[in-house]
């Protein structure tokens, strides 16, 4: 539903200029660039808009992932690989003028059950196995559920709204309504409020199939997180959220930002930790 929202170049416009803190309105200088072939599992929900020499990848997310860094990484390589094949640019990276690309943005909206901070920036070095000075990549995440970044979603209406529904649906289902269910009340209500009320009216089936699909997506991708973490920590294997962990208590990270970035229980972490100290 997200990428069926922003695929729309006005609303794809008010998200850019919400989170850039620009105030263009030449909507013809805007391209809508999301790889259709998207290297997210199933799920393509990303947005990635090329505009005024600016790539911007946005991504909504409703679980914790620590790897976003890494992920947003490998989609701006074939963004730019596509980007330099649209300008026909390929062969020029290998000559002797420097290649003038798109400056890189790259933000994670959240709007999952979890507690989390209204704003985070994750660094592809905490997922180092060993430090590596002078190389980095990042990801933004923001909050955008109630409470959360209130200055982006009032000068994003399309994404405040797109915010309120899903916490409908949450809050509805948390409250024993079936998913399917929530959804309907939900898509209701938002109609009733005014909230994406022209929208709603127009694609009620295709977003209930939507939420559904994704909700079941999540919840098995989430089931094969849980039983594959669990049989690894159970066998005291090194697996990657050890590596993750014992590398950001090098770099001196608190148990507070490790429980944050990696989505582990404090009992985890002090597992994975080892004869770490985490102070």
């Amino acid at each position: 539903m997200f990428c069926a929202l922003f695929s729309d170049r006005e609303n794809a416009l008010s998200l850019f200029n919400a989170l850039c803190g620009t105030q263009y309105t030449d909507l013809e200088a805007l391209s809508i660039v999301t790889l259709s072939d998207t290297i997210y599992l199933a799920m393509k929900n990303d947005l990635a808009i090329c505009f005024h020499d600016c790539l911007l990848l946005t991504e909504q997310q409703s679980s914790v992932n620590p790897n976003m860094p890494l992920r947003g990484l490998m989609y701006f390589a074939k963004s730019y690989d596509a980007w330099l094949h649209a300008h026909q640019l390929e062969q020029a990276v290998y000559g002797r003028l420097l290649v003038k690309i798109p400056a890189p943005a790259y933000y994670v909206l959240y709007n999952g059950t979890e507690v989390m901070p209204e704003q985070l920036v994750c660094h592809l070095s905490d997922a180092f196995a060993v430090p590596a000075p002078g190389y980095e990549w990042t990801a933004t995440f923001l909050n955008i559920n109630s409470g959360g970044s209130a200055k982006l979603l009032q000068n994003c209406p399309v994404l405040d709204g797109y915010a309120k529904f899903c916490g409908k649906i949450q809050c509805l289902h948390k409250h024993g309504l079936t998913m399917k269910t929530a959804i309907v009340t939900a898509i209701e209500e938002c109609i009733t409020e005014g909230i994406l009320k022209s929208y709603l009216l127009k694609h009620k089936s295709e977003v209930e199939d939507m939420i559904l699909t994704e909700y079941d997506q999540e919840r098995f991708a989430a089931f094969i997180r849980e039983d594959g973490r669990k049989e690894g920590m159970q066998k005291g294997q090194q697996n990657a959220y050890a590596q993750i962990v014992r590398t950001m208590l090098s770099q001196r990270c608190s148990m507070e930002q490790i429980r944050v970035l990696t989505g582990l229980s404090e009992q985890d972490i002090l597992e994975a930790a080892g004869n770490e100290i985490v102070k």
